[in-house]
């Protein structure tokens, strides 16, 4: 497990935890993966979608607004 997978995991536990300071920085994190993507190929971006779907259906659909704005 490279660095960049241990940070994205860490950030996604962390989008829909009840203190919205944390909450909005994890998903100003996974924004800004998004945003320069091509800085690192693109791999961390498919690894955070697919953590954030399997986020999504753990948690049946019921996220913050600010985890659906990711």
């Amino acid at each position: 497990m490279s660095f960049t997978n241990v940070v994205v995991i860490t950030t996604m536990k962390t989008i829909t935890i009840f203190y919205a300071f944390c909450r909005k920085l994890s998903c100003s994190a996974i924004k800004s993966l998004f945003v320069n993507e091509g800085k690192h190929g693109g791999a961390a971006s498919v690894e955070a979608v697919e953590l954030i779907a399997d986020h999504v259906k753990a948690l049946n659909c019921q996220l913050h607004p600010d985890s659906v704005e990711v």
